[in-house]
This record gives structure tokens, sequence and C-alpha cells, in this order.
């Protein structure tokens, strides 16, 4: 049941962060390390909390679990996530280079009709154009992560992003 309510809030960007990270520090963490969606899902919580360590753990540990499996469309989405994850801990590490570099390679992964993915995407593009002072690639970043987020119907993201251009 955890699985599932992490895994539709994050893909929603609903519900209250401090709630889920209460689960999860319920939850045993060999549960979290032997399931390789619940720990992605789990990065996200960590990532919004500012953890980046145990975020960066859970995407480690994700990235082990799904290479051990055989391809599919599903590990390699969820692959895409996790390089996604680690390009939004660059880009507020301010490590811009790195972030731009994964987050496109992400993005080249994921489906077109993942909005939500794409969105928190060009957003973290756009933090990463904008700590490299290149402002005017930002705001074209964070404009089509408004765009995306609102296709999406994550308005708090839509605003964010379109307020932050």
């Amino acid at each position: 049941m955890m699985e599932r309510a992490l895994g539709e809030t994050t893909t929603r960007a609903r519900g209250n962060v401090s709630d889920l990270s209460a689960w999860l520090e319920v939850v045993p963490a060999e549960t979290i390390r032997n399931r390789p969606r619940l720990s992605l899902n789990a990065s996200r919580i960590f990532y919004l909390l500012g953890r980046f360590e145990q975020a960066e753990e859970c995407i480690r540990n994700t990235e082990a679990l799904l290479k051990a499996l055989p391809p599919d469309a599903d590990t390699e989405h969820m692959l895409a996530g996790a390089a996604l994850y680690y390009g939004s801990i660059a880009s507020v590490r301010g490590e811009s280079h790195k972030a731009i570099e994964l987050t496109r390679y992400a993005q080249e992964r994921i489906a077109d009709h993942h909005h939500l993915l794409h969105a928190r995407a060009n957003f973290t593009l756009g933090l990463a154009h904008e700590v490299a002072e290149q402002s005017t690639a930002a705001v074209a970043y964070y404009l089509q992560s408004s765009k995306q987020a609102t296709t999406a119907g994550v308005l708090f993201l839509a605003v964010h992003a379109f307020g932050a251009a």
C-alpha cells in the first residue's frame, strides 16, 4: 500500500511531503532497498526535503536493482527517472554542467506523454542554466516546464516554474 501511495503521490505531485517522510521512517529500510519503484519514489521525497544524501542512496539502490533485471520499457523508464533525479540534485548543488548532462540524458529516454517528468526536467534545466548565468535559456526552460506542468495538471509546479521565468 505504501508503495502505491508513494507512486501515486510522486507521479501526480500531490500529498503532504512531511506525511510521506513519516511513512518512510517507519518502513523497514530493507523493504525500500528491495523495491526499485519504492526506492526511486522515496528518493524524490528525500530530495524535496533537502536530504540529498539519502535521495542519492535511494537512486543508487534503484539503479543497482534495475540493472540486475532484464531490460524492458518499465525498467528503462525508471532508469531515466533516476538520471533525472540525479540531475535535480546536481542543479540545486550548483553543478550546472552535470545537471544539464544528466537531465538531457533522462529527457531523451522519457516518453513524450510523461508531461510531469518532462516538466520536472525542464525546471531542472532552467535552474541549471540560471546558476550558469544563462538567463535566456533558463527562462525558456522554466516556461516550458510551466506549460508541461499545466498539461500534467500540476498547478503548483506550473505556477512555480512560471514565477521562476
